[in-house]
């Protein structure tokens, strides 16, 4: 299991908006299912390699013709969007866990 975490802070002097982090998935890795973290974020994923982002229980794949809905191993990205501005100084830290295919 491979276990990423981002730690981002806001060097600048004033509030920071409509902050998002976005982290790509390794093609070799698949998404542990409920493992995003991210205080005070919404989470976020792909499955089109980051053109468009959804939540996890409404997005879905078509194999062999059959729609289905997505698991772990068809997210591309995760991404952790602010609910609130990032105040000067402020740092946060967003995480989620992966499992070599």
């Amino acid at each position: 299991t491979v276990f990423y975490t981002i730690t981002f802070r806001n060097v600048g002097d004033e509030s920071a908006d409509d902050v998002v982090i976005t982290n790509p998935i390794a093609e070799s890795l698949i998404y542990v299912d409920g493992s995003a973290f991210g205080p005070g974020t919404d989470i976020e994923f792909s499955v089109d390699g980051g053109k468009s982002f959804g939540k996890a229980k409404d997005l879905t794949v078509s194999e062999n013709g059959v729609t289905r809905s997505a698991i772990g191993k068809d997210f591309t990205h995760v991404r952790w969007v602010m609910k609130e501005n990032l105040a000067a100084g402020a740092q946060g830290t967003a995480r989620f866990a992966a499992v070599l295919q």
